[in-house]
């Protein structure tokens, strides 16, 4: 006797995802939260805002249930991955009353259209809808809601400019994100790149204005030998 679709097709994509190398903790919840949509309400429900800033690999972010903002958009990078959806990582920059953005971009493949997810203390950055036609709309779309938490500064907009994609899976490959020594690879080559970008952003704030509506143009920037 045939099994039911659904179980036919969920078996086939647990063994998708273990020939990708996918950890058996976070195969579930890629299956069961099949879209950006789904995948985002997953990480706001389950997950605590880890304010200590330690780099842990996705697997121990769902078995401890915290994650700070790089980690915990890491974790949904991996989520859309095999679903099809060509996730990679925008760099949100902020000016120096402010922290830095991470965020997961996307592409529907019906429809060709950018969204965003990440996660956050601030719900107001994290997601954004599929609605735009490129990554640089897409990033301006978080520049309204963008604002300094710090007393004195409420309500001033901190967006100054962004990095489309760094081309994380691309640089490392999917599998660095399940362990800790990954992540920081991933991170310590990423807060350089980070250091480099910024300080051009600042410098062309100084000439242009608070915000770039507009990718950061003195690129391309080349980082372990691959374009971003």
């Amino acid at each position: 006797m045939a099994l039911p679709v659904e179980v036919e097709s969920r078996r086939s994509m647990e063994g998708y995802l273990s020939s990708l190398g996918y950890p058996e903790i976070l195969i579930p919840h890629v299956i069961e939260n099949d879209t950006p949509q789904k995948a985002q309400e997953f990480v706001k429900g389950y997950l605590t805002y880890d304010e200590t800033g330690e780099d842990i690999s996705i697997v121990r972010v769902l078995e401890e249930k915290r994650a700070t903002c790089f980690n915990g958009t890491l974790l949904l990078l991996a989520m859309l991955y095999p679903r099809g959806y060509d996730p990679d990582l925008m760099l949100l920059l902020a000016n120096k009353n402010d922290v830095h953005h991470n965020v997961s971009s996307y592409v529907v493949p019906e429809t060709k259209m950018y969204g965003g997810v990440s996660f956050s203390s601030d719900p107001n950055t994290m997601d954004r809808q599929p609605r735009h036609e490129t990554l640089d709309a897409l990033a301006e779309d978080y520049y309204d809601l963008y604002l300094c938490p710090k007393p004195g500064h409420e309500g001033e907009k901190t967006m100054v400019a962004y990095i489309p994609r760094l081309k994380i899976l691309e640089r490392y490959g999917v599998d660095a994100l399940f362990t800790d020594k990954g992540i920081k690879q991933i991170y310590n080559t990423y807060t350089d790149t980070e250091f480099f970008i910024a300080k051009t952003v600042m410098q062309k704030r100084e000439q242009y204005g608070q915000y770039l509506p507009c990718p950061v143009d003195d690129g391309p920037w080349v980082v372990d030998g691959v374009e971003i």
